[in-house]
């Protein structure tokens, strides 16, 4: 997997939606849920990384999420694997939210 691939996930999944003013849905939404409840928040957490991916990656061809323990997020952090298809070859991120 490329370098540049792995450098714009991590630019879409840093952002917050409406941080880019000429470009509003630009970002993930996650960053909206991470003072909620997480036992209602996480399947719509990995739902936005998901939607965002998708939206504006046109690279990936098929993304997947998994949550990371939940020792990590006791102590604030959110980790999730991030496992996507480019050009028929599969990577694999792993991406950490903390509060």
């Amino acid at each position: 997997m490329s370098d540049a691939l792995d450098k714009s996930i991590d630019t879409i999944l840093k952002t917050r939606k409406g941080e880019k003013i000429h470009s509003p849905e630009f970002g993930c939404g996650i960053w909206e849920r991470l003072d909620k409840p997480i036992s209602q928040q996480m399947p719509l957490m990995i739902a936005d990384i998901v939607q965002a991916l998708k939206q504006h990656e046109e690279r990936i061809t098929s993304v997947s999420v998994q949550a990371q323990s939940d020792s990590e997020i006791l102590s604030g952090c959110f980790s999730f694997i991030i496992t996507y298809e480019e050009e028929g070859q599969t990577g694999e991120s792993s991406f950490v939210f903390s509060k």
